[in-house]
């Protein structure tokens, strides 16, 4: 008498309370008995059989002896079982179980098997539409069970090597809203995915596949593409013409030039976009579309297909950097590709675009797609999404214009060193050019301390110091007292070679008014002395007794000495508010600029290339001054 599932489950359970497992003569015998009561018992009970099916196969060892009972038969079983609710948990658990048994073996003699596995459920309901489904409202558990069987058929269906299977598995699953919902799903277990091997296991797979998928392109010459080409226009004409699917593909025009020009500038992610978001759109997507192709300028169907291209391009996280969206699956998710259509379709109204502006359009969803970043890390998954598609188009533009400005600024911080250096430089010029002046037109400074008990400020003898005619040299004279004229001494001041200087030093001569409440002499008046060290060793020493002097004679001579890393902070602040002002208002021409090729939709402002950093500022330098 041929064993039943429950016959088969109890002598399997009390097996493994005893020796643990089977061998594999064992699992052939159990395994034979099973694909009997599938071909034979027409009352069978699919969750009983589903159940028997994973007992059989935790129990038994992998091996190649096996597979000529893993058939499609066998599998086509599990594949039909009906969820219920009481249930849900251990089918998904017994699911699992099955499949990675199966795809967690010795895989080449199972390939034939996959394959058919793999077309039969893509060929209608199964059980892949159910497990997707069952993601948005199980707990922590079924998820990571789920996350794990899909991630082995992704891993399987992408070893296979045929972008068409790939294809519609990728589509199948984005149809279902599997993608969007795993990223909703990471606001509430984010700590639990994040830690699990499984997430981390799927999410490596899921860039693999979209490395893949990105950057390789539809080819009208492979014949492996042909009915891809033929999908891909079947969900664009369902879309675009009346929304009626037409069920005859030969009909299609898939041989035509234009039309294989046009599919062919989609890469197979684009391609896979076109086919899960077009063939089943959603009501709101679909009648937004409707009212713009009929009351709006119509998008021709080649700017359809470059805009799908362009907004899958955009839908890349490893653009970002410190983002959540790394750790999701975004760029599958059917949601966000939607929202970013259906705002490209917003902009192309709002311009009154045509054909010629697809790569202004693609500029804004590009800061569209780093806007919606933003909003994740404030917001749920889901209502950054409401947010995106509710957007109003005039607030965007403010927050657009403000990156390209911050993009603008950084870019070029980054890569105009040379320029940098050019500005600080003439920045420092400009200084030097002040102190020049004032040194040439010569100052009386004092000869002695005027706080000192032997002078006093105003008995004290002083020096007249002016800079030579040929700036290479410091005249001084004494002088008992000031003269009403300035005096020249041109021919009998005393002079120093700037060439014999090795350094110059000062040392405040009084405490510093902030640390004393006393009122005397040395708190009125800050004087200080400076130190010309001569390299024969000999020194020439003065005093100032305003900071203003201070400041004009040792950054002056420092300057002139061509030592500008030990200026007074004062002078260095100076020069930073110079440098600062200039950059500002060099960087505001170039901003402007850029706004101004926004405004006017230019297509330069669209281009990749970086700025020629050398003609751009030296432009922009060649209108600054100093004044």
């Amino acid at each position: 008498m041929p064993m039943n599932c429950n016959a088969i489950y109890s002598e399997l359970e009390a097996l493994k309370s005893n020796v643990g497992s089977i061998n594999e003569k064992m699992a052939q015998k159990y395994l034979g008995a099973l694909s009997n009561v599938a071909i034979n018992d027409d009352n069978f009970d699919s969750i009983s059989f589903t159940k028997t099916l994973a007992k059989i196969l935790e129990c038994a060892p992998q091996s190649e002896m096996l597979d000529e009972y893993l058939t499609l038969s066998l599998f086509e079983v599990p594949m039909k079982v009906d969820l219920t609710t009481d249930q849900d948990v251990e089918i998904i658990q017994s699911l699992v179980t099955i499949f990675l048994y199966f795809l967690s073996g010795p895989f080449h003699g199972r390939k034939s098997t996959f394959i058919s596995i793999m077309v039969y459920m893509l060929s209608g309901p199964s059980i892949l539409e159910l497990v997707c489904h069952k993601l948005a409202g199980s707990d922590i558990t079924s998820i990571l069970l789920i996350i794990d069987l899909l991630s082995k058929f992704l891993l399987r269906v992408f070893e296979l090597q045929n972008d068409e299977l790939l294809i519609r598995f990728m589509a199948k699953l984005m149809e279902e809203n599997t993608f969007s919902n795993l990223c909703k799903i990471l606001a509430f277990y984010e700590e639990e995915l994040t830690r699990n091997q499984n997430w981390k296991h799927f999410l490596k797979i899921t860039k693999l596949v979209y490395s893949y998928l990105s950057n390789c392109p539809i080819d009208p010459n492979d014949k492996t593409h042909s009915k891809l080409i033929r999908n891909v226009q079947t969900a664009m004409n369902h879309f675009n013409e009346g929304f009626n699917h037409k069920n005859n593909y030969e009909q299609l025009p898939h041989d035509n030039q234009e039309i294989l020009d046009n599919v062919s500038n989609l890469t197979l992610l684009s391609a896979v976009h076109v086919i899960s978001s077009f063939s089943n759109p959603s009501m709101v997507f679909q009648k937004q579309f409707a009212e713009h192709q009929l009351f709006n300028k119509p998008i021709p169907p080649h700017s359809l297909y470059e805009l799908a291209r362009g907004i899958t391009s955009a839908m890349d996280p490893n653009n970002l950097s410190h983002s959540k969206l790394i750790n999701m699956p975004i760029q599958f998710s059917e949601e966000l590709f939607e929202v970013l259509f259906l705002c490209s379709i917003d902009f192309w109204d709002s311009f009154k675009a045509d054909a010629n502006d697809i790569r202004v359009l693609l500029h804004h969803v590009a800061h569209l797609f780093v806007y919606f970043d933003h909003l994740v890390e404030l917001k749920q998954f889901e209502d950054a999404i409401d947010s995106l598609r509710n957007m109003d188009y005039e607030a965007f533009r403010h927050i657009e214009l403000g990156k390209i400005k911050n993009d603008s600024q950084e870019w070029w911080n980054k890569n105009c060193d040379d320029f940098n250096k050019i500005m600080y430089d003439e920045t420092i010029g400009f200084v030097k050019d002040q102190h020049l002046l004032m040194l040439s037109r010569g100052t009386w400074v004092l000869s002695a301390n005027p706080i000192s008990p032997n002078g006093s400020n105003r008995n004290s003898p002083y020096y007249f110091m002016i800079l030579s005619t040929n700036h290479r040299a410091m005249l001084y004279k004494e002088f008992s007292k000031k003269p009403d004229k300035k005096p020249n001494i041109d021919k009998d001041g005393a002079k120093i070679e700037f060439s014999q200087i090795s350094d110059i030093t000062y040392q405040p001569m009084t405490k510093n008014i902030e640390k004393t409440n006393l009122i005397s002499i040395e708190t009125r008046i800050q004087v200080n002395r400076i130190d010309i060290k001569l390299k024969n060793k000999g020194l020439f020493s003065f005093y100032v007794n305003t900071i203003d002097d201070l400041y004009i004679w040792l950054d002056g001579l420092r300057m002139l000495l061509s030592n500008s890393t030990r200026l007074s902070h004062d002078t260095e602040q100076q020069i930073f508010w110079l440098s600062s002002i200039r950059k500002q208002a060099q960087f505001l021409e170039l901003a402007v600029k850029q706004c101004d090729q926004l405004d006017h939709y230019s297509n330069a402002f669209v281009e990749n290339d970086k700025p020629k950093s050398s003609e751009d500022l030296t432009e922009i330098n060649s209108r600054f001054y100093f004044t």
